[in-house]
């Protein structure tokens, strides 16, 4: 298992340095191997659907991105609950989607929804809260 989160680390190295189609070809490794070796339902296969929604929405392939956070939020719920920071961050990644494709009453009550678990979670200076709330104010 420590591959893959070695895949996982270097995903989000490219990610960061806007490197998104190699970050992608990390996080497809990463994923494949916990797939394999891990659960259906484990949190950590939640956190490359993560990335791989991340990845996706960063290319403008709303409709992967929107599948991998669906799946991800799926095995949050099953794995670590629907209060838990990991679901919330996934639920307000999707709300941005949502919002960026036009679907902006959905992307309001899941923006909604995340933004009371991250607060509940963190404060409302957490880098997501702040980056979620602005999307939202802007709908």
């Amino acid at each position: 298992m420590e591959v893959a989160y070695t895949y996982d680390n270097l995903g989000n190295v490219f990610f960061d340095s806007n490197d998104v189609e190699q970050a992608k070809r990390y996080y497809e490794k990463a994923l494949t191997i916990k797939r394999n070796k891990l659960p259906p339902t484990d949190v950590h296969i939640g956190i490359s659907l993560s990335n791989m929604g991340n990845a996706f929405g960063k290319l403008q392939n709303h409709e992967a991105a929107k599948k991998f956070f669906t799946e991800a939020l799926d095995i949050y719920s099953q794995s670590v609950g629907e209060t838990h920071p990991y679901y919330a961050i996934t639920m307000g990644n999707l709300a941005c989607v949502l919002a960026e494709t036009g679907e902006k009453q959905t992307a309001k009550e899941y923006f909604i929804r995340s933004l009371s678990i991250i607060k509940e979670n963190f404060t409302e200076s957490h880098n997501d809260y702040v980056r979620f709330k602005a999307v939202f104010d802007s709908l």
